[in-house]
């Protein structure tokens, strides 16, 4: 049996931080450093991939897919919750809460799970497709991880042939990725502010930060020769640094459905995956960061259903090649009831109908 899943490329637009937990440095001419010289860096994640083709190893950015689990979970939800707001019907707190991270509490009960209630949550255009909840109920899809298109890739058989033509020929994590520097500053105590006058007992408060400022910097520069002492920085001037995944870098995005997937599944999946399409990969999109757009398509084994989405300048919709899709996940959503919801959702057994 043929398997459907979802496969194309997303390109960025503008440069993006995917960010790494922790801290680290940077130089002014953009080496990585180590200890405590330098400048804050945030970098974004990364990932090893052996190469056995030539048996040497290749460090690439990526986004993890639990992290695209987590987007396409959370639009998926939004979409439930605007067609109950619609009905007027509300759904208990931690009905909302399992439904947009998939777990209601850190007690799963998973020997509880009724049949009736598996072979309803199979059915169900939500549950069916994302699963969680206190009985753990099993998702019905495969998010894989977000990866630069190498042809080093290609050459390995860790991506398809098909992407021969977008695939760029990087070599190492340099050629992906670039540093960024950003400054923030501290109108008052720089004074540029271009309304002193608002600021209350304005050269008492100026002249009060400017030696706390000077303390601080005693401080620390102190504190460099004592290990044992930690002193934090106060003021607001400041120069950081982020790690970013190159403008125009491809990346492959593919989500497989497990068999048995129903229609109006896949329909709600299209809309998930429409508005991951209008979210920023990775963090400071505040400053344009993450900006892309896709390019992708419905495939069931080798033959393909049609494309996902279409743009019309920046506007970004489901193509009409899935209209069926959509209107089956139409019309079970509308179907959709709060009762149902915290059913699934809680912590004693739903005696569910064996079809939703």
């Amino acid at each position: 049996m043929s398997k459907k899943y979802i496969e194309g490329v997303v390109t960025l637009i503008e440069p993006a931080n995917i960010a790494e937990p922790g801290g680290a440095r940077v130089s002014d001419n953009g080496k990585i450093l180590y200890g405590n010289n330098g400048r804050p860096l945030t970098r974004t994640i990364r990932t090893e991939t052996i190469l056995a083709t030539d048996g040497e190893s290749i460090i690439s950015p990526f986004d993890g897919g639990n992290n695209i689990r987590g987007k396409l979970r959370r639009a998926a939800s939004e979409v439930i919750f605007n067609a109950l707001e619609e009905k007027g019907q509300t759904i208990k707190k931690e009905t909302y809460s399992g439904m947009t991270s998939g777990a209601v509490s850190a007690q799963p009960k998973t020997d509880k799970l009724l049949l009736s209630e598996s072979k309803a949550a199979n059915q169900h255009i939500f549950f069916g497709l994302f699963g969680g909840g206190p009985r753990l109920l099993p998702s019905a899809y495969q998010a894989y991880p977000l990866l630069p298109i190498l042809k080093s890739f290609i050459d390995n058989n860790i991506m398809p042939v098909r992407f021969d033509e977008v695939a760029v020929d990087y070599k190492s994590l340099r050629d992906m990725t670039e540093i960024i520097y950003f400054i923030r500053r501290d109108d008052v105590l720089q004074f540029t502010a271009t309304n002193p006058d608002c600021i209350e007992d304005y050269d008492n408060a100026v002249e009060s930060a400017q030696q706390a400022v000077m303390e601080n910097k005693s401080k620390r520069k102190a504190a460099k020769d004592d290990d044992s002492v930690t002193v934090k920085k106060t003021d607001l001037s400041n120069m950081g640094a982020l790690e970013v995944i190159k403008r125009g870098t491809p990346l492959r995005f593919r989500v497989d459905f497990k068999s048995g997937v129903t229609d109006e599944q896949i329909g709600l999946m299209l809309m998930a995956v429409k508005s991951y399409a209008q979210d920023n990969i990775g963090g400071w999109g505040r400053i344009g960061l993450g900006q892309h757009k896709m390019d992708l398509q419905l495939f069931d084994g080798n033959k393909c259903l049609g494309d996902v989405l279409e743009y019309d300048n920046n506007e970004v919709k489901i193509s009409d090649d899935m209209i069926d899709y959509l209107d089956a996940a139409h019309n079970a959503i509308d179907k959709i009831t709060s009762e149902e919801l915290n059913g699934f959702m809680s912590e004693e057994v739903y005696y569910a109908p064996e079809t939703a």
